[in-house]
């Protein structure tokens, strides 16, 4: 429940800053209302694209640790 809340906080958060800064509605304001979510979103999805090409690229675990091989 609590992810829930904090992902909802940050939401609200979000659109009271939009709120504070585009305070005017007119028809060039549904324009930039999309450059701003979607920029934003874009970019994080490159970001989780890269950071899942990396992720691929190396083992999670180290190899020939003692400690998760069962000390061999």
């Amino acid at each position: 429940m609590l992810p829930k809340i904090a992902m909802w906080l940050i939401f609200m958060r979000l659109v009271d800053l939009y709120w504070m800064t585009r305070p005017e509605f007119t028809s060039r304001a549904r324009a930039y209302l999309a450059g701003h979510c979607f920029c934003p979103l874009a970019l994080g999805g490159l970001w989780l694209g890269f950071f899942a090409f990396n992720l691929k690229q190396m083992p999670l675990l180290p190899l020939g640790d003692p400690k998760t091989c069962g000390g061999h």
